[in-house]
Order: structure tokens, then sequence, then C-alpha cells
């Protein structure tokens, strides 16, 4: 176990760090945490490493010696961070030895960077009792210098700001490097953010949505104020896409099929069916099966009353009301169940309870 504390060593004390444990030795010199003591008599910051509890609550006292007293201190952090010894890390050992309480509990908060702070972890980062932490968080929420992710989860406000710029900067890079693509899906950019706890995440780009720097919709994020644009050609090409698949009705052509028929080359075509798509314009069934949207949902009412009045509905029975063949009756069948309109009992679909009566 790792902790980090202050220590007062008297004038015949010295220490010598060996084998990553600190230990009673010799030379004063050999310590690096003690290089900056213009006198033996003053205090410094040291880690001390312990494989048993003796050192595991903060703001205790401790002594170091053995027959007899070298000099002692108060443990400032039970949880250190692994840097070397740095003025950064410094300056926030000072924070928490001098710092008033509610300058102690931010210290911790702001230390534990993008992945937050439960409740639980800072009660056993700091010695405040369970109601003058939850004052103390308070507090720090009122003065917005803490968020609160999600329940009992708090993150520090310049964690959550460093996080914003760094969000618009990955979108922009990925708006100009993908520029016929509506958005950047959820779990790429959380992945660009350091893989950020999935409700940390959630919940700030939440919030950075609700203050207007960026957009969610549905899986996909993109700036606020993006919008694909599309050249005349580019246009033209998603018209002539649009076209094909809704002449073709509830069975279309894969995608090779309608882009060689129209002679359009597979990368191009590709993002601008995506496109199609975003837009609710064509609808995935399944993989390499698009239907218009239009036929779809003509398609969808004339199965949704089919099954009120036969109160089942089979493969076969689909194939023949819609005029289809197996290939695209078993997809559409099974999509109907994603959605949530059917269930299947059997061989066949039943209507699910509490879909409503105009869908």
């Amino acid at each position: 176990m790792g902790v980090t504390a202050t220590a007062g060593i008297g004038a015949q004390g010295r220490l010598l760090a060996w084998a990553s444990t600190w230990m009673i030795g010799s030379c004063l010199a050999a310590c690096p945490a003690f290089a900056d003591l213009e006198s033996p008599r003053l205090t410094s910051f040291l880690p001390l490493h312990s494989t048993s509890n003796r050192f595991d609550a903060p703001s205790s006292f401790f002594a170091l010696g053995d027959t007899e007293l070298l000099g002692g201190g108060e443990l400032l952090d039970v949880v250190p961070d692994k840097a070397r010894r740095s003025a950064a890390r410094v300056a926030r050992l000072r924070t928490l030895e001098a710092s008033p309480p509610l300058g102690v509990l931010e210290a911790h908060i702001q230390q534990v960077g993008g992945g937050g702070v439960r409740v639980a972890a800072l009660r056993a980062r700091t010695s405040f009792g369970p109601a003058a932490l939850r004052t103390l968080l308070q507090e720090l929420v009122a003065q917005e210098r803490v968020l609160i992710v999600d329940r009992e989860w708090y993150v520090h406000a310049e964690t959550a700001e460093r996080i914003r710029q760094a969000a618009e900067a990955a979108l922009a890079a990925f708006h100009a490097r993908e520029p016929l693509k509506a958005g950047m899906s959820k779990e790429e950019l959380r992945t660009r953010l350091g893989g950020l706890e999935e409700r940390v995440f959630l919940a700030l780009l939440e919030r950075f949505a609700g203050a207007g720097v960026l957009v969610v919709d549905r899986d996909k994020v993109r700036q606020a104020g993006h919008a694909v644009r599309l050249t005349p050609t580019q246009q033209g090409m998603s018209d002539r896409i649009e076209a094909e698949f809704r002449a073709a009705g509830v069975a279309p052509p894969s995608l090779d099929e309608a882009f060689a028929k129209l002679g359009l080359d597979g990368p191009s075509a590709q993002a601008i069916t995506q496109l199609l798509v975003d837009g609710r314009r064509l609808v995935r069934i399944r993989e390499g099966l698009y239907f218009h949207a239009e036929p779809l949902q003509a398609a969808v009412a004339q199965v949704l009353d089919f099954l009120r009045q036969r109160q089942a509905i089979t493969p076969q029975d689909i194939k023949d009301l819609l005029g289809i063949s197996r290939k695209y009756a078993i997809p559409l069948l099974e999509w109907l169940d994603t959605q949530r309109f059917t269930v299947r009992v059997g061989d066949k679909r039943v209507l699910r309870e509490g879909t409503p009566s105009g869908a």
C-alpha cells in the first residue's frame, strides 16, 4: 500500500530509499524526497509503502523509528498517483496539507481526472464523516467547481471543460475528414476522449448538448451547426438511389445491384446511402437489405391490419399479403419483431401487447 505523508525528521534521523520501500538507513543525501531540505529539522513530503493496513486513514499520524524515535508526520493522501516528484505534485500536497476541508476535497476530486469519483471513494480518501462530506460536496456543486455526473458520482469542473474542448476538437477533425457523414458514433468519440467511464461520458455529453456545444442524434454526435452539404452531383446521386428503392417497394435490390444498375461507384454511393439512412429515407432491415421508408410504412400497416383481423401471421401469409418471396418475407418478419410490433410464437407472429391501433 502506498501513501504520501508530510514528515519532520529529528537531528539524528536519516532515511534511505531501498527496494521501493522506505526503510531506516544511514544516509540522508541518498533519499530524493529530502533533497530540498536545508536542515534535517524541517518538514518535507515522502511516500510510505506498507503491506499492512497501518497507513490507511487520511489525516492520521505516524512515527518513524524502532527503538528510537527519528521523526513522524501526518498522512495526506492514502491513494497517491504514481507520478515522480514534481513541482505540480508538491503544490498539490501543500494544498492537502494546508487547505481548509473544502479545498482538500476539491483537490481529491480534481486528481482523479475524467473518470470522476464516487462518494464511497471520497470517504476512503478523506477524514470527513458522511454528513460533513455530503455538505462539502453540496457546497462545491453550488459553486460550480464540481459537477454531478451520476448519482453520487462527481467530476471537477476544470476536468469537464478539458473534456469539452477535446470533444469539440475531435468532432471538428472528424467532420473535416468525413464530410459526407452526419456525425461521429458515440463509442468512437468516447474512445477518442480516452475511454471515459460510460456513465460519466453520457452525462457529460448530455450536459454539452444542453449547452448547445454539440448535437446528439441517436447514436451519433456532431458539432452544433454542422450539416452535410451535397454538391449538385452528389445530390443527383442521392435522388437516383432514393428513387430506385422507392420504385422497388418491398422487394428492393441489394446495394451492389442498385449501384450497378445506376452506374455508381462503391465508396461515394455507400456514403450517400448512409446519408439516406440517417435521414430516415431508407431503412436497414438487416445487413445488405434496405427498404425505402414509404413502401415499408405501407407494408407495416397492411401486416398490422391482417394481425388485428386474424390474430397471427405466418411467413406464407406475409408472402401472399405483400406479393413477395421468402427472401424478403423472413427478414421483414424478423424486423417487425425487433421494432416491437410483433412477437414470435412458434412459426407464427402475433401482435405484441400494447401496439397502438394506429401503428
